[in-house]
């Protein structure tokens, strides 16, 4: 933390990955790439994530938007622990309803 100021925890994760719109695709210029690709289109992140898309230089001098992948992951790992938070609430949830339906038939049952 010595290097870091302004450190907040991350508090919407789960919205930020749900808006995100995963994509397969192949480059149209063959001497990027050839191979299938994976990820997000930069334009569409910068409306979500806008601190992870930059504007950039591509290999032909044109600017183009470029998307810091990686920045992805912190979200990722906010929307699991929110996940596994309603998960726990549901459970507890359920448990109380399994036991008041326990109750409901023994009771109806000793009448």
């Amino acid at each position: 933390m010595a290097l870091k100021q302004n450190v907040a925890p991350i508090t919407d994760g789960l919205s930020k990955v749900l808006a995100l719109r995963p994509v397969v695709w192949k480059w149209k210029d063959k001497s990027v790439s050839s191979k299938l690709q994976q990820g997000f289109i930069a334009q569409e992140v910068a409306n979500i994530l806008p601190h992870l898309v930059e504007d950039g230089k591509w290999h032909d001098k044109s600017t183009r938007k470029f998307l810091y992948a990686n920045g992805i992951v912190p979200y990722l790992v906010r929307a699991i622990s929110e996940q596994q938070q309603q998960i726990a609430t549901l459970e507890h949830r359920l448990a109380k309803l399994e036991q008041f339906v326990i109750k409901s038939r023994t009771s109806k049952q000793k009448s």
